[in-house]
């Protein structure tokens, strides 16, 4: 895989999340079953609902070709918008894409596509109507989309065939299954690996954009805490820290404890018995 394939953007989804895409993530996406069975469903929804009122106007079999044309469209123009956008942000620095963005580059041929194939299927007697079809189409794109990224996509993780994640750090591509742990020190970054640990220089904050609350947390502005090494919060005096499984502790901000107890809770199943 040429490395382009391999980096991610940093996307804002429709209820403001983060989350990092890039085309290399979906090719390998979309070859897992649990994905392959989620676009089976979408389809199957989008042939049912007959928004365009084509069931019974045209065949069947037509009907399926259209809708089977339009999704695998929107997936290949979503694969060209975000390498398009890894290619910029490689030569201009990162940003945050607004997936809506994506979406509606992606939405606007598809259903073009799909439009015309039913003009010419009817023989004209459905019209060409690209709006409003591209909003209405656009809204059903980011709830499916929404739907994805909040409940498919985390379970995607525990399939058989995961592709190593890889974050920039510097110019250096980490895997995030090594990473464990991160600590700003005036313009550099210290990173603590499983088998060794280096410095680079660069921001903590662009780092922390390119993670997901599932890998990981920040429980102090100058620290990053990998999900796999974190065990649990303790006190240390009048403040507290967090434990991790070498027995480093790591600062908790006072002012972030209980976004890391909701975070421990949520992500780790070491929260039992956590101090209030």
């Amino acid at each position: 895989m040429p490395d382009w394939m391999t980096h991610d953007i940093t996307c804002i989804d429709l209820l403001g999340g983060r989350y990092r895409l890039g085309p290399g993530e979906l090719s390998h996406l979309l070859r897992k079953k649990t994905m392959q069975t989620y676009l089976v469903c979408v389809y199957a929804i989008l042939i049912a609902a007959d928004a365009p009122g084509i069931i019974g106007v045209l065949s069947l079999p037509f009907v399926l070709v259209v809708w089977a044309v339009v999704v695998l469209s929107f997936l290949i123009a979503v694969w060209l918008c975000l390498t398009v956008l890894v290619a910029a942000q490689n030569r201009l620095g990162a940003w945050s894409t607004p997936g809506a963005l994506i979406t509606i580059a992606s939405v606007t041929p598809a259903i073009a596509l799909g439009e015309t194939l039913i003009y010419y299927g009817s023989q004209g007697m459905i019209g060409y109507k690209l709006f409003p079809e591209v909003l209405f189409y656009f809204v059903i794109a980011e709830v499916f989309a929404l739907i994805f990224l909040r409940y498919v996509r985390p379970g995607l993780a525990t399939d058989d065939d995961p592709a190593p994640r890889h974050i920039l750090i510097g110019a250096e591509p980490i895997e995030m299954k090594d990473l464990r742990h991160i600590e700003a020190r005036e313009h550099h970054v210290h990173v603590t690996l499983q088998e060794r640990s280096l410095t680079q220089r660069a921001r903590l904050s662009d780092i922390v954009a390119q993670t997901t609350p599932e890998e990981g947390l920040q429980p102090h502005r100058s620290w990053w805490v990998a999900a796999h090494a974190a065990q649990g919060l303790e006190r240390d005096g009048a403040r507290h820290v967090l434990q991790l499984d070498d027995g480093t502790r790591i600062p908790v901000a006072r002012t972030r404890l209980d976004e890391v107890r909701d975070w421990l809770a949520r992500y780790r199943s070491e929260a039992d018995g956590l101090p209030r």
